[in-house]
């Protein structure tokens, strides 16, 4: 009779395992997904994998839920592209393109996160455009125009 009750205990559990989600996540991926599914009450489970990344682990019976609320939210956001890993500052010769170019994503940087940091923001895009060759050759300067996507949870 013991070992039934064990054996028993033991396909129990093995009926309880959670399902992966998501793998391959960056830090703050995980965290935006974990965050969003334990805010509408899906038990959610952070793993780090190594050098592979985060996985996102949910109940089986919540999985379909899970990836409802998640593409609701556009999540898992996808890796920022940052201009100063397209033009970086360790180059032999940094032109003054590139110094543009890595100042104007760092503006924009500033202000997506600004923006991230409001009660409500869920996420936020921010552009700017401007005229590279602005003080080349005595062009005169064309205004720069300042774009902002912000997503905002409902209730607010």
């Amino acid at each position: 009779m013991k070992y039934i009750s064990l054996l028993l205990f033991i396909l129990l559990l093995c009926g309880c395992k959670q399902q992966e989600l998501l793998n391959h996540l960056d830090q703050q991926q995980a965290n935006d997904v974990l965050a969003v599914l334990q805010r509408h009450n899906i038990n959610a489970e952070k793993k780090d994998q190594g050098k592979t990344g985060f996985s996102i682990y949910v109940e089986p019976t919540d999985f379909a839920s899970a990836v409802d609320w998640l593409k609701i939210y556009n999540l898992p956001g996808k890796p920022d592209i940052q201009i100063s890993q397209m033009f970086p500052a360790d180059a032999l010769v940094s032109s003054p393109r590139a110094e543009k170019a890595r100042l104007y994503s760092a503006i924009e940087q500033r202000l997506e996160q600004s923006l991230k940091i409001m009660d409500g923001i869920v996420s936020s895009r921010v552009h700017v455009s401007y005229d590279v060759d602005t003080g080349d050759s005595g062009k005169t300067a064309l205004p720069i125009h300042i774009s902002v996507l912000a997503v905002y949870e409902k209730d607010i």
